[in-house]
């Protein structure tokens, strides 16, 4: 019975150990940052606007562009009812990136959205850029 429970003991030792690699906070100087992209071969770009206070990300800002038009309620629109419905799906999953960086404070933790896994590498990507000169 002792040695079962040295070993559970090693065991959870070991994976909480583990488990902290690589798990260090990120903290961030307090400001406000941005990054835009220029046109994909599709004609996508994107810009972000981040802002820092008191260390962590409270208020995130992002656009949408297809061929210079921001990606609003209209997107989509000119190429028929089955598209339109489509690009409508990817935009309003794309939208919810903002809100989930800001709870898990890592762009590589945003996960992506069923429809809007384009979008979700072009904003961490940008993401990433912004918060390049804030980490501390």
């Amino acid at each position: 019975m002792k040695r079962v429970l040295a070993v559970a003991v090693s065991i959870f030792l070991v994976m909480g150990l583990l488990g902290g690699c690589g798990s260090a906070k990120v903290t961030y100087k307090d400001g406000t940052y941005e990054a835009k992209s220029d046109p994909d071969k599709e004609g996508n770009s994107g810009t972000i606007k981040i802002t820092v206070s008191g260390a962590k990300i409270t208020a995130v800002e992002w656009k949408e562009y297809y061929n210079g038009a921001l990606k609003d309620e209209n997107y989509g629109k000119e190429s028929g009812d089955k598209v339109y419905a489509i690009a409508q799906k990817a935009r309003k999953g794309s939208s919810t990136y903002p809100n989930k960086l800001i709870e898990v404070q890592n762009p590589e933790k945003v996960d992506a959205v069923s429809g809007a896994t384009q979008s979700n590498e072009l904003f961490k990507k940008l993401a990433q850029q912004a918060l390049k000169d804030a980490k501390s």
